[in-house]
């Protein structure tokens, strides 16, 4: 009968190393990108939604002047998400847009040419 040791050290062996490689392996960082309006509009960055909570989130920062408008696309279809407005009297809010799993940007619109949006995954 053969000695089934160094197979069965083998086979514990690579069931470890398998055991390791996967749980090793980080989870998603938190990730934000923002834009500041200098003629008319800005684009943020694209960023993955929240892996856990499936969100983003969306701030606005008042304009000088008039009022400015952000909306969360969908970076694959383009469909908007969520969006969010402030006036040059209003204070910086922020929005949670939920229910989200794949990447999305934002973009913020001002006719006045002042005003700043960002998106959070944190």
């Amino acid at each position: 009968m053969r000695n089934l040791r160094p197979i069965r050290a083998l086979t514990l062996g690579l069931t470890m190393s398998a055991a390791l490689v996967t749980t090793a392996v980080a989870p998603a960082s938190a990730a934000s990108s923002s834009c500041a309006i200098t003629y008319l509009s800005c684009q943020t960055g694209t960023i993955p939604a929240n892996a856990s909570g499936h969100f983003i989130v969306l701030s606005v920062a008042p304009p000088d002047a008039g009022t400015v408008s952000c909306t969360v696309h969908d970076a694959y279809s383009g469909i908007a998400e969520g969006s969010l407005s402030r006036g040059y009297r209003d204070q910086p809010r922020s929005i949670k847009i939920p229910n989200l799993y794949g990447r999305y940007f934002a973009v913020c619109v001002n006719t006045r040419n002042s005003g700043a949006g960002a998106i959070q995954n944190s």
